[in-house]
């Protein structure tokens, strides 16, 4: 009986090494770069706002919206996935601070939201899609932590995590545990 005990602590010890071993892949998607960079001032509008991260992002529903001093949607189509970046093509109207905000739903399979600013010092002949929408608002929704994603692991993985203690503590239960006889 010992020997069993013995043999599944150590297994359900394995189990939860590979688990913990596993969770920097199944963390959300991080924003690695951007095109303009964050807080950019440009004199010439770019013609596409691009968003790249360190893990391939799923083409599942993506948002990207770029919202101009006035508030109005300067986006002319729906974005794009290639690999690890999500891209709109882009026709900025005045002068003035934009705001282009992104929803992606990352490797994990959780949405990460996030936004930059930038600065257009000369007005471009784009017109505006859409109508003004409030500062938190539009469909890329935004988080105000600045890290361009939603905090927090998944609960299945809480879930996962969860079950896995309570395997080790039955497994070591069952292994302290001796029939009376052999005590002696």
């Amino acid at each position: 009986m010992r020997r069993v005990g013995a043999a599944l602590v150590a297994a359900l010890l394995a189990l939860l090494t590979a688990v913990a071993g596993a969770t920097p892949a199944l963390a959300h998607n991080v924003l690695v770069s951007s095109g303009p960079a964050d807080g950019a001032t440009l004199d010439t509008a770019p013609d596409q706002v691009s968003f790249t991260f360190d893990q391939p992002i799923q083409n599942f529903d993506p948002a990207l919206k770029v919202f101009g001093p006035n508030g109005n949607d300067f986006t002319t189509a729906a974005p794009t996935v290639e690999g690890t970046t999500i891209s709109a093509p882009l026709a900025a109207g005045p002068a003035g601070d934009y705001r282009a905000a992104f929803r992606i739903v990352s490797a994990d399979g959780h949405p990460v939201t996030g936004e930059i600013t930038f600065t257009l010092t000369d007005a471009a002949a784009g017109t505006a899609t859409g109508t003004p929408t409030s500062a938190a608002g539009g469909e890329a929704a935004t988080t105000t932590d600045g890290s361009g994603s939603q905090g927090g692991l998944g609960v299945w993985l809480w879930v996962i995590v969860g079950v896995a203690a309570v395997l080790v503590v039955l497994a070591i239960v069952i292994a302290l545990r001796k029939p009376r006889d052999e005590r002696d």
